[in-house]
């Protein structure tokens, strides 16, 4: 008998066994199973958007876990590589996800709308940046300014009976804590 190892989530973010796993199904589902390796953490590699693509540019698919100062947690897939060009990037399995929000939703995956050219931006003075109004947006610095925020609902469904731009936060803006 052959069973696959545990899945180990290297996060500082992501605490909880039960919200491990959950993430891990969100993974698998979608064919992305393995081991994720981290790449990047804010608070050990810097917190400038540079940082950020001097890590993850060319890495592969990737899940960007952001927890705000008000300790909401949520993120993002990319199944594409991330990448410093100043272009919108289809990215067919890409999806959003909350783990703890500012609304009290269970945690839950939001897809695309519709598979486009616009799933993730790739730009060298943005942080990871999803959907072409940017409905998760992390600034430079994220840890030292409230310009961060939030849009759900462009590329990416936005819950049924939830706000856009303040039910993963509380509003739009937000600081992160960790990324």
């Amino acid at each position: 008998e052959c069973a696959p190892p545990p899945f180990v989530l290297n996060s500082t973010i992501v605490n909880s066994e039960t919200d491990k796993q959950i993430l891990h199904k969100w993974l698998t589902d979608d064919g992305f199973g393995g081991q994720p390796q981290l790449l990047y953490r804010a608070s050990r590699d810097g917190w400038q958007a540079s940082q950020f693509h001097s890590k993850c540019d060319n890495q592969g698919p990737t899940v960007t876990i952001v927890r705000t100062t008000g300790n909401y947690i949520f993120g993002g897939f990319c199944d594409t590589p991330w990448t410093s060009d100043g272009e919108y990037r289809s990215s067919p399995k890409a999806f959003l996800f909350t783990l703890k929000c500012h609304s009290g939703l269970c945690p839950t995956k939001m897809m695309q709308t519709s598979v486009s050219c616009s799933a993730v931006y790739h730009y060298s003075r943005y942080g990871p940046t999803f959907g072409d109004n940017h409905d998760i947006y992390i600034a430079d610095n994220a840890n030292s300014n409230a310009s961060s925020y939030t849009n759900v609902g462009s590329a990416y469904e936005c819950p049924p009976g939830q706000t856009s731009n303040a039910f993963l936060t509380g509003s739009q803006k937000f600081q992160a804590a960790e990324v």
